[in-house]
């Protein structure tokens, strides 16, 4: 009896413990499992044609300049030449979210809702509607290959140096515009100068009464 009493209480313990260690196991594996990259021969060739056909070619002719690693800098850390790319996402978070357009950046970005891209212009309705398609169906997307690391951006000291704020304090010489008369002031003049240059005429002087207007 007191032989059964002193091993009982381990026999419990590792009966107890074996239960959840062999669930926690079968949970980490199942999860390991759905949570790697689909290969490209497991793909639905519709998605697949769906990527081929409307979204590579956007990203080819209005992304890869600046988010590719042909790109001379890489804008913001985003790269979108690779699934992972997208996935890992650059300096603001992933930019894609599969099954999840609302959390997509990418998304957001080409409707121009916090900042826009394309920069030079935003891309047809029809086009953004097909990124929204495509992400809601899991973005599938074949290209294959490791994250892509995004360079280090370097400081440039020398240049940073230039930078008007940097500058030492000068006497740089009083300009003379041709319109010296408009000109009370040195101040003026230099306004003056810079207006004439970029082909500007100053309007004309606010009468007393819109001056008071405007103080109240």
């Amino acid at each position: 009896m007191h032989g059964f009493a002193a091993v009982q209480p381990v026999f419990l313990v590792k009966q107890r413990n074996s239960l959840p260690m062999t669930v926690a196991r079968r949970t980490f594996l199942a999860l390991a499992i759905l949570m790697q990259p689909a290969a490209a021969d497991d793909l639905d060739p519709r998605g697949v044609e769906f990527f081929e056909s409307k979204i590579r070619p956007v990203l080819v002719q209005h992304c890869y300049k600046c988010h590719s690693a042909d790109a001379e800098e890489i804008k913001a850390g985003l790269r979108v030449d690779s699934r992972a790319g997208l996935l890992a996402g650059g300096d603001s978070g992933p930019a894609i979210v599969p099954d999840k357009p609302a959390e997509s950046l990418l998304l957001s970005a080409l409707r121009g809702d916090d900042y826009a891209m394309p920069p030079d212009g935003l891309l047809p309705k029809q086009v953004v509607d097909d990124f929204e398609q495509w992400i809601a169906m899991g973005a599938p997307d074949p290209r294959e290959g490791d994250e892509p690391v995004a360079a280090e951006p370097q400081i440039d000291l020398a240049a940073g140096r230039q930078f008007w704020s940097f500058r030492p304090i000068g006497n740089p010489a009083v300009p003379q515009p041709t319109d010296a008369a408009w000109c009370a002031t040195d101040i003026d003049r230099f306004l003056r100068a810079r207006q004439e240059l970029a082909g500007l005429a100053p309007v004309p002087d606010a009468d007393r009464r819109v001056l008071v207007r405007r103080a109240y």
